[in-house]
């Protein structure tokens, strides 16, 4: 616990430190061009709002990857996570008897080890809409009802404002967000990280990602 705690907080602390210095930027358009500060900041914006989600996630759950847990202790969101390379596979052949190595784990191995990916459990696409987010978030547990319904408000920000104007940016269009927009993006998107960080840590504190008996 003490180790994610200090990757977590390692990880976000330098990337709020880039955050800021990139708000200043594009508030005092240091480049005395505002367009093109706006548009760097929104995919700077973005990069961090990527890395931390992907990077978060997949610690995470290397931690639990670390902590040795069995099939009959986990929820069923990490135990599918634990089968994704079986489930893969299935998805190319007709053959049973890779259908039954799952079915065998299913019905007769729950007391073995889990095996949760030790890399690229969470994955982006580079493409980090809501719809990948709730994803994300349901396979990492965190996708509670308490706090649900106030992200799913955030959902045109980060479809629209947010992502639209990166992609459009990196694909070299020459789309114009505005300065209201920029604000809009950093103004929520800074403490969702910090928001994401705490149920994080919340999950494995009170051991949210096993399975209720």
């Amino acid at each position: 616990m003490e180790d994610l705690q200090k990757y977590l907080d390692s990880d976000i602390c330098w990337r709020k430190k880039e955050l800021t210095a990139i708000n200043f930027f594009v508030k005092n358009d240091t480049l005395k061009d505002p367009d093109l500060s706006v548009r760097l900041g929104i995919v700077m914006v973005y990069a961090h709002w990527e890395g931390f989600i992907k990077n978060s996630g997949n610690f995470y759950i290397n931690y639990l990857k670390q902590l040795g847990l069995n099939y009959s202790e986990l929820k069923e969101n990490f135990v599918a996570l634990s089968l994704r390379g079986q489930f893969t596979n299935c998805e190319t052949t007709n053959k049973t008897t890779l259908h039954c190595s799952i079915v065998n784990i299913l019905l007769n191995e729950q007391n073995t080890q889990a095996n949760l990916p030790a890399e690229d459990a969470i994955i982006t696409n580079s493409n980090l809409n809501f719809q990948t987010l709730e994803e994300i978030l349901f396979t990492l547990g965190l996708d509670d009802a308490s706090w649900k319904k106030d992200l799913e408000l955030k959902k045109a920000l980060i479809d629209y404002t947010f992502l639209k104007n990166r992609n459009e940016i990196a694909h070299g269009i020459r789309t114009k967000p505005t300065i209201s927009d920029f604000n809009n993006v950093y103004s929520e998107i800074v403490p969702l990280l910090d928001l994401i960080k705490e149920k994080i840590l919340d999950a494995a504190e009170h051991e949210k990602f096993k399975r209720v008996t």
